[in-house]
């Protein structure tokens, strides 16, 4: 089983605008602007459950942000959705996609919603898990609820249950502490950990040594993934992808990896798996994984080793 608690959804508005024009009125056609429900773990359930494999979400947020998902998750058979209402009103999120493909994201951060629902998140979180079931730990956290992943992750490991986060800042800080199995963070979060200090390909970055599988995403260079056996790896994108935005293919990448390890797969398919998944998204406004074209590009999906290791192709 995967499990992703959803502690700081959103609500998501994404605009297509030919350029951004700092203190000028822009104007767009309606056909470029989509609404819908998003976060980080709301993103990486929906990816899990669009390849059809199953995915509990445990989300909490305001009546139509819950609406919402459960808009999503009635195209998905494969999510089970625990859906806990607070009273607190959602944040909004904010991406502009220009016409270059520049990539501009405002995302707020949402109120506490108070111990009652955090405490609901928690319990649905950790219920039923077992050895060898996945949780997905990804996003920030509402104003003072920041101890609330960790101590989902600390309930996790104590049964065995192996935890995948996506995180930065203090929340990825606060959840290395509790000796998560992997990590998936973005070059720039990967950077912003070790201090500003570039790692090389030869070994783990800086601040994630002792976790057995770390992803670092870099866009069109690739992912680059580092594994328990000592393997390390870089996975390439297929070529020529037709690019209209890249939200969500980081949390898609997520999802590969959670499905890899649910699995019981080798983390390095996952990687690839994720790759694909992200491909997917990119020829269409909105973060949504594609199935079908996920797995029509596996194959074009490239892994290069690094440090020394033999070459691989494909899934």
């Amino acid at each position: 089983m995967i499990v992703v608690p959803a502690l700081h959804p959103a609500h998501d508005l994404i605009v297509r605008i030919d350029r951004l024009s700092p203190g000028a009125v822009g104007r767009v056609p309606s056909d470029a602007v989509v609404s819908g429900v998003g976060g980080k773990a709301v993103n990486v359930a929906l990816a899990i459950a669009a390849m059809e494999v199953p995915v509990r979400l445990v989300v909490c947020g305001d009546a139509a942000l819950l609406e919402g998902v459960r808009g999503r998750a009635a195209g998905h058979q494969h999510l089970e959705l625990v859906a806990i209402p607070s009273a607190v009103p959602t944040r909004t999120d904010i991406a502009l996609v220009e016409g270059s493909g520049r990539l501009t994201v405002i995302n707020a951060t949402g109120a506490d919603p108070g111990r009652d629902v955090v405490d609901r998140v928690i319990s649905g979180a950790l219920d039923g898990l077992a050895f060898g079931d996945v949780l997905v730990l990804g996003g920030s956290t509402p104003d003072n609820t920041a101890a609330a992943h960790a101590d989902i992750a600390r309930g996790a490991v104590s049964h065995g249950v192996r935890v995948v986060v996506d995180a930065s800042g203090p929340t990825l800080t606060g959840l290395l502490e509790t000796r998560p199995e992997a990590v998936k963070v973005s070059a720039a979060e990967a950077l912003e950990l070790a201090g500003g200090e570039a790692a090389g390909d030869a070994g783990r970055p800086a601040g994630l040594a002792r976790v057995p599988i770390v992803g670092i995403t870099d866009g069109a260079a690739g992912l680059r993934a580092w594994l328990p056996d000592a393997r390390a790896a870089r996975v390439m994108p297929p070529p020529d992808l037709s690019v209209v935005a890249t939200l969500g293919a980081g949390d898609a990448v997520t999802a590969g990896l959670a499905i890899a390890l649910a699995r019981g797969d080798d983390p390095l398919d996952g990687f690839v798996l994720g790759t694909a998944m992200a491909a997917s998204t990119l020829d269409h406004l909105d973060p949504r994984v594609d199935r079908v074209v996920a797995e029509r590009l596996l194959d074009a999906v490239r892994v290069i080793p690094l440090a020394g290791h033999g070459s691989r192709d494909g899934a």
